[in-house]
């Protein structure tokens, strides 16, 4: 049944549970709240509801924070990222016609991708700003208050409600594929820039989307790429009429290399090294289809001829690495696959231990997919629902269903920190002829990377 009314942000709130324990001051517990045009009853009422919930869940499972609260017509989820500090969000249900009556379609959301919104809310606050406490701790009440006003406004509107499928649980990094001698270059490139700049203590690269290298503990690269990839960050501090020419040189830095008193713009991150947090600058050069993301002193922040020398070294090496070939191949070979497995199988990849992620059923080209809109969404339904069984279980997993109203096989499996998902055509008559020709498929695709059990 295709929705009518897609979903949509009902609030989005933070608050402290310590403030306001008395009547007349309750409302001091409330740190932000989006839409901050809702009235102040309105907003102790959603904050009175998360707490009533958070309590009475607490009864039954003291280390298990209550993870999403169902309604007719909403959704709502919570988190408590550091002690005392708790978030939530709920969003309404989308809305289809069923012979002239609006139905709430409750599986179009699923609690998962919805809760992921959240971790991702929280993680890249703290990774521009610090965690709360510490905001809090160092600001105050008040100051906090502010910062959070400031960060959400914009990040608001980031937040994708809209497609709440297992695709955004996912959280992976879309690595690009290299070859050993390409590998060697970034390695070698990596190496010298660091040594050529001290004051450059970490890099992130990505081609096209895609990651090629990081320095950076795995959850602050992943907060960093999606930041990167995900947010158009760019637009922020160049217009797009800026954006578009620039070719070669600093996207996040200087504004003008060439005058020694230009303004510099970059950003402050919070990331963690050895257990340890860490306050840098982020600035970023781009050229030749890449980013490169470096994490400098903050006492060379301002340092124009740092930037400068810079700016010539990358422009010097940035070329021999060649990574818009590569990730043109990798482009091109991805559309190849998608074309080829359009028919016979559609995978869905994740690894937790290096967050690599692929994905061959979303479409990679404009119309590539011809799967109806509505049936792909219950594809994805379907695919949720049994993440949602093979995480509950310990071990290898394997799970194999299929859609009634059209007879697509959806197999889901999950082996050791690995889950795959697959589509397979209706034709296949039996369940032992769908394992088949998901093994025959899974050794094709994930030869030494995806074990199973025949």
């Amino acid at each position: 049944m295709a929705a009518c009314e897609p979903v949509q942000l009902q609030d989005f709130f933070i608050y402290n549970n310590t403030f306001g324990q008395r009547e007349e001051n309750e409302h001091e517990k409330l740190f932000f709240f989006h839409p901050n045009t809702a009235s102040l009853g309105t907003q102790m009422y959603a904050v009175g509801l998360s707490e009533a919930v958070v309590q009475f869940t607490g009864q039954f499972a003291q280390d298990t924070p209550p993870k999403a609260l169902h309604a007719q017509k909403s959704r709502r989820t919570f988190l408590n990222p550091e002690p005392n500090f708790w978030m939530s969000m709920s969003v309404k249900l989308p809305v289809a016609l069923e012979r002239g009556n609006p139905v709430h379609l409750e599986e179009d959301v699923q609690d998962e991708a919805l809760h992921v919104q959240l971790v991702e809310a929280y993680e890249m606050f703290k990774l521009f700003n610090g965690t709360l406490q510490a905001n809090l701790e160092s600001r105050g009440r008040e100051q906090l208050i502010d910062l959070l006003a400031c960060f959400f406004k914009d990040f608001i509107h980031a937040l994708n409600v809209k497609t709440l499928s297992v695709v955004e649980t996912f959280r992976g990094l879309q690595f690009l594929p290299l070859d050993k001698l390409s590998y060697m270059k970034i390695q070698s490139f990596v190496h010298l820039v660091k040594e050529r700049f001290p004051p450059i203590k970490h890099c992130l690269i990505i081609q096209g989307g895609s990651l090629v290298w990081s320095g950076l503990e795995q959850p602050d690269t992943r907060t960093l790429y999606h930041y990167l990839t995900k947010l158009h960050v760019f637009e922020q501090f160049k217009t797009p009429q800026q954006a578009s020419k620039v070719k070669s040189g600093f996207v996040i830095g200087p504004e003008d290399i060439d005058d020694v008193h230009s303004p510099v713009i970059s950003v402050l991150c919070h990331i963690t090294v050895s257990g340890e947090p860490v306050v840098l600058n982020l600035i970023v050069y781009q050229g030749f289809g890449m980013k490169c993301c470096f994490l400098i002193s903050p006492k060379h922040n301002k340092d124009i001829v740092f930037y400068q020398k810079l700016n010539q070294f990358m422009q010097e090496h940035v070329s021999r690495l060649d990574l818009d070939r590569a990730g043109k191949e990798a482009r091109r070979s991805d559309a190849a696959a998608a074309l080829v497995t359009e028919q016979d199988f559609k995978y869905l990849y994740l690894n937790h231990m290096n967050l690599a992620h692929k994905c061959t059923f979303m479409p990679l080209l404009p119309g590539m997919d011809r799967t109806p809109r509505e049936t792909f969404l219950q594809h994805l339904n379907l695919m949720g629902k049994l993440q949602t069984t093979i995480l509950k279980e310990q071990g290898e997993l394997e799970i194999i269903a299929r859609l009634a109203n059209d007879d697509t096989w959806v197999v889901a499996t999950k082996s050791d920190a690995r889950e795959l998902y697959a589509i397979l055509p209706k034709s296949l008559s039996n369940l032992s002829a769908v394992h088949e020709e998901f093994q025959k498929h899974a050794a094709a695709h994930f030869f030494n990377i995806f074990f199973m059990n025949e």
